[in-house]
């Protein structure tokens, strides 16, 4: 049992590098782009840009650690909809897709709710064949 545990962290650990490295990568599009940029593998393996972090009310160090991610940015009736497009498009068919939302910002120890449009694009990494999320957001 101990090792599989320890190939799991190992696991993770690898995740946490290739996700930093791809925001090294990016770094430009982060500062430059006029939307937010988030990229991700899963709930815990992502990275934001500062515009993104603030769309959602939050400093981009504590964006990064949020978990969970999904349920903190993406209201209750909106999140059905956004994870089966994930799946079924990025995750499935490795296609592009675009999807309007009802998300939630943290405004101090409130959450408000507003329009947000989301372009997922899927980027394959080479390695493990791990399937990352290039996500231009948008209030709208």
């Amino acid at each position: 049992m101990e090792e599989a545990g320890a190939g799991v962290g190992e696991e993770r650990e690898r995740h946490r590098q290739i996700i930093h490295e791809m925001r090294d990568e990016y770094w430009p599009l982060f500062l430059s782009s006029p939307e937010g940029v988030i990229i991700f593998l899963d709930e815990e393996h992502k990275v934001a840009s500062e515009r993104a972090a603030a769309l959602f009310g939050y400093r981009q160090i504590d964006f990064d650690e949020l978990l969970p991610f999904f349920n903190r940015i993406i209201a209750p009736e909106s999140l059905l909809d956004f994870e089966s497009d994930y799946y079924e498009k990025i995750i499935g068919d490795r296609v592009p897709t675009r999807l309007e939302v009802t998300a939630l910002r943290k405004k101090g120890q409130r959450t408000e709710r507003f329009k947000a449009r989301f372009l997922m694009v899927p980027i394959a990494h080479g390695e493990q064949d791990l399937i990352f999320t290039l996500s231009f957001v948008r209030e709208i």
